[in-house]
């Protein structure tokens, strides 16, 4: 029989089958569509709810990215583990409570020491993704687990000098109350302070006549070299040897009064240096109470800066290194925020409360100059200067050859001065976080 002859007749034969089939099932043959159709629709609702588990996952593994890169900008804020985990948590949880009941996810961040200096912050998200279809076969629920990771460095260590200038001709104009107004929104900027682990500390130096260290600061002084100690003593020095990176013969001397206005030379104690604070209020009340100081001694403020931040002079002031709140090391960033309104006016050249002898310009600008040397040859320093209404000039030019490492001259106003302090804090926040 040929081919064609041969299928029509299965085909016919077929349909012979079929209608007899349907004839005598009596209605069975909807029912067993049904049953042959049921795999199919499993398999399509098993597809929906993987579908689900799948986007439930990527969110998660979202979530978990972005927790670790939260947690590791939390460490460079306060160095805390317990912190850094807090905020790992709450970040998953703001962004995955809107998706889950919050007992169908758990969320862990961790910090894990590599070496002494290299970390991980490791985050984790264990999950369950309820089943629409796939209980009909007995899987109510898809357990999944994702996971991130990002290698950090311990933050860099910070020291901040504060230097400002509250010499008598700060008066004007308000100068004083503006200088403190942007001075504490700088001091705010570069917040937060914690107590214990902190890795930044700021110091204020306000100089008049001379700088006031306190009247203990013979305490941690009492290891240098040649102090000698006048009858009257209210907590102000100078250096016989101005340059010399030994500190040399170091002179505590009186308060000295300017006549005929009888202004002081040694500011007073409202007006002290406030040395390496993690404490924001303290900091911020002490800029409020600072008062008036006759005379610029720019040469001895910037002096003292140099002196605090001096590795070598540490170790030759035991007591005085000992009671830093942050470990030093060779990566320490050391930072000079230098505000003055005008040029240097060294009134009492000898600083013994006796004499009114003015230091002549070219002379206090030299000395200037010689400290300016020091200060550039510390290692990781970055000095930044800002004259404030400086007119043009000797000395203008001197502050703008001062900076060092990262920092600029700025050239501020009244109505600039708190966006320059705020500029400069930006700078600290782009070397304390690394992204």
């Amino acid at each position: 029989m040929p081919l064609g002859m041969f299928g029509g007749c299965m085909f016919r034969h077929l349909k012979r089958l079929t209608k007899s089939y349907r004839k005598h099932s009596n209605g069975n043959f909807g029912i067993m569509a049904a049953v042959a159709a049921l795999p199919l629709i499993i398999g399509i609702g098993a597809a929906i709810d993987y579908t689900k588990v799948s986007s439930d996952v990527q969110q998660a593994q979202n979530a978990v990215d972005n927790a670790v890169l939260a947690a590791s900008k939390q460490f460079y804020e306060d160095y805390r583990r317990r912190t850094l985990v807090k905020e790992g948590r709450k970040y998953v949880n703001l962004n995955l409570d809107d998706i889950y009941a919050s007992e169908n996810y758990k969320t862990k961040t961790r910090l894990v020491r590599v070496s002494d200096d290299e970390f991980e912050i490791r985050s984790q998200i264990s999950g369950t993704t309820p089943h629409s279809f796939m209980g009909i076969i007995g899987k109510p629920s898809t357990s999944w687990t994702v996971d991130a990771v990002t290698s950090v460095s311990s933050p860099s260590k910070i020291e901040i000098m504060v230097v400002l200038d509250i010499s008598d001709s700060m008066r004007k104009v308000k100068k004083l109350s503006r200088m403190k107004t942007a001075s504490k929104s700088f001091i705010t900027d570069i917040s937060p302070y914690k107590q214990g682990n902190a890795h930044l500390t700021v110091s204020l130096i306000p100089f008049g006549g001379s700088v006031n260290l306190g009247k203990n600061a013979d305490i941690w002084l009492d290891e240098t070299k040649g102090l000698k100690k006048s009858d009257k003593f209210y907590g102000c020095f100078r250096y016989l040897n101005n340059t010399t990176e030994y500190p040399g013969d170091l002179q505590a001397y009186q308060q000295g009064i300017i006549r005929p206005r009888k202004r002081p030379l040694c500011p007073s104690d409202n007006s002290k240096v406030l040395l390496f604070s993690q404490d924001q209020q303290e900091l911020i009340n002490h800029i409020n109470k600072m008062d008036m100081s006759w005379g610029t001694a720019s040469p001895q403020a910037l002096m003292w800066a140099n002196r605090f931040l001096e590795n070598s002079w540490r170790r030759k002031a035991t007591h005085f290194a000992d009671n830093r709140p942050i470990k030093i090391d060779t990566k320490t960033q050391k930072y000079v925020v230098f505000l003055t309104d005008g040029a240097v006016a060294m009134v009492d050249g000898n600083q013994d409360g006796k004499t009114d002898k003015l230091i002549g310009d070219n002379a206090a600008i030299n000395m200037f100059k010689a400290q300016c040397s020091e200060i550039k040859k510390l290692s990781n320093t970055h000095v930044y200067m800002i004259g404030y209404n400086v007119p043009n000039g000797k000395f203008k030019n001197a502050m703008k050859t001062c900076t060092a490492g990262d920092g600029q001259y700025f050239d501020a106003k009244i109505d600039n001065l708190t966006a320059i302090f705020s500029q400069i804090s930006n700078e600290f926040q782009n070397i304390r976080i690394i992204n």
